[in-house]
């Protein structure tokens, strides 16, 4: 068991951000392939390092806080009060900015990143990246000149990191980095072409692919490759979801999400993607292309997508796709920020909101589902 403060009164915990109500902020892809992080946990919501599991770990219906220590804890979404919340600005346990963007962790060593725009992180001097290894925050090499969007671990373990940086110390690393245990090194590419734009998602398939997913245009042979791209890792090489200029999207990436099928679910900013109407919302299936989420009625939503969360064990066998957002709408009517795409039966749903309302008032950053006997779903905002 590792050390932490004796006195572990929820309302002593400190949260990292105040941008949501009762959700934190930074972005936690739940991989439905994975533990479930109630798991790895003991009776307080610490992590037990010693549990012997191994694999991706599902941080679905529960956020990340900070004791008084400054030390991760873990807590249900369902138990959390937002007058519960407070900020760490200022605090010497936690970072010494309120924002962090991205938080993982690996259930091999049960070390615990996050990353975003702070430049201290405990005692340590940790710009924009940082690990906990159970008792305290240490720097991973030089961090980055920017902000960390978000962060990825592939199948052995390895770190990977996106977000608006350009250089790690007196490295240039444009965007998109991975640790190697000592320094963050470039992605090896040995043909031409490499995101060049910030990068706001990373999502590593079975193969440790890379999808990476933002704001940027570069050539790729003969490609123009459009705001996403597939990092292989047997040939070295990014290339363009897609064929000839219709690859990609036309506008920003926000979310990716890669379903237990292999289909890869992305969300954005955009009204293409592979030259189909998708409306911000689209799937891609490797080797067969881009297809939109809608039917006769219309496609996708009618704003933007902030992020995706797929359970596969819901609706008719098969999976939910749920979005969160700022929409008033989906293909299939009125569906104020949150809704969920049902796979086995091609059909947008909306979301019973309070007092007989859809949805919910106001923009959705974040959402979470998952189901084991019964769907649960959190969202902030």
């Amino acid at each position: 068991m590792l050390p932490y403060c004796t006195d572990r009164s929820l309302t002593q915990k400190l949260i990292v951000s105040l941008s949501l109500i009762c959700l934190i902020s930074f972005s936690i892809h739940a991989r439905p392939d994975g533990i479930h992080i109630s798991e790895l946990l003991d009776d307080a919501g610490y992590l037990v390092t010693d549990s012997g599991l191994t694999g991706n770990v599902d941080m679905a219906g529960y956020e990340m806080v900070f004791d008084e220590c400054g030390a991760p804890l873990f807590v249900s979404s369902a138990s959390m009060a937002c007058d519960m919340w407070s900020s760490f600005k200022g605090l010497p346990q936690g970072v010494n900015r309120n924002t962090v963007y991205a938080s993982v962790i690996d259930a091999n060593t049960g070390s615990i990143y996050i990353g975003g725009d702070f430049t201290v992180a405990g005692a340590a001097s940790a710009a924009r990246v940082a690990r906990w290894d159970g008792s305290s925050w240490s720097a991973l090499g030089d961090g980055f000149n920017n902000t960390v969007y978000t962060l990825a671990l592939d199948n052995n373990g390895g770190l990977y990191a996106g977000g608006s940086f350009t250089a790690s110390g007196t490295n240039n690393i444009p965007y998109i980095a991975r640790w190697n245990g000592f320094s963050w090194q470039p992605i090896p590419t040995l043909s031409l072409g490499a995101p060049n734009g910030t990068i706001y998602d990373i999502a590593v398939d079975n193969n440790n692919g890379i999808y990476a997913g933002g704001d940027f245009v570069f050539n790729a042979g003969l490609s123009t490759v459009n705001n996403i791209s597939y990092y292989n890792p047997m040939f070295g090489s990014w290339t363009a979801l897609g064929s000839a200029a219709a690859n990609g999207t036309t506008g920003q990436v926000n979310a990716i999400e890669i379903s237990p099928s292999g289909r890869v679910y992305v969300g954005g900013q955009f009204q293409a993607a592979g030259g189909v109407m998708v409306n911000s919302i689209a799937v891609y299936s490797p080797g067969g292309g881009w297809s939109a989420l809608g039917n006769l009625l219309g496609v996708g939503v009618s704003g933007v997508v902030y992020d995706i969360s797929i359970t596969p064990f819901g609706f008719s066998g098969t999976n939910a796709v749920f979005v969160g957002g700022e929409f008033t709408n989906t293909a299939s009517g009125v569906a104020n920020n949150i809704a969920f795409w049902d796979e086995a039966n091609q059909n947008w749903n909306s979301l019973p909101g309070v007092g007989g309302s859809v949805g919910v008032a106001g923009q959705v950053n974040a959402v979470s589902a998952f189901y084991n006997g019964n769907l649960t779903v959190y969202a902030g905002g």
